[in-house]
């Protein structure tokens, strides 16, 4: 018995498909939606995404995954990163307006 990936990517192979744009990227991007989904549901919440993977930025399929994220800040800056965390620490103090972090 040949295993579902495997006979998926054969008989893309065998059809002049590719088996990674085809099946493997496909299932990738839509598993990195989900898990975004499940960290950020509402403009209420908030959070971060950090990927450390290269390629993101590397390869072309990179971009496959990049347009299918919500349009959210991005920032590859440490620094920036830190001035989220402040803001949302500020936002939380029991003496602070209610403020808008993705202004």
């Amino acid at each position: 018995m040949i295993p579902c990936s495997r006979r998926g990517s054969t008989t893309a192979s065998s059809t002049g498909g590719d088996p990674f744009a085809d099946i493997q990227l496909p299932k990738a991007v839509i598993a990195l939606k989900q898990g975004v989904g499940r960290l950020i549901r509402d403009r209420r919440d908030h959070g971060v995404l950090v990927i450390c993977d290269p390629r993101m930025v590397n390869k072309p399929y990179g971009a496959t995954f990049i347009k299918s994220l919500p349009a959210i800040p991005r920032t590859r800056d440490l620094d920036c990163l830190g001035e989220f965390f402040s803001g949302l620490a500020e936002a939380a103090s029991p003496d602070s307006a209610p403020t808008d972090l993705f202004q």
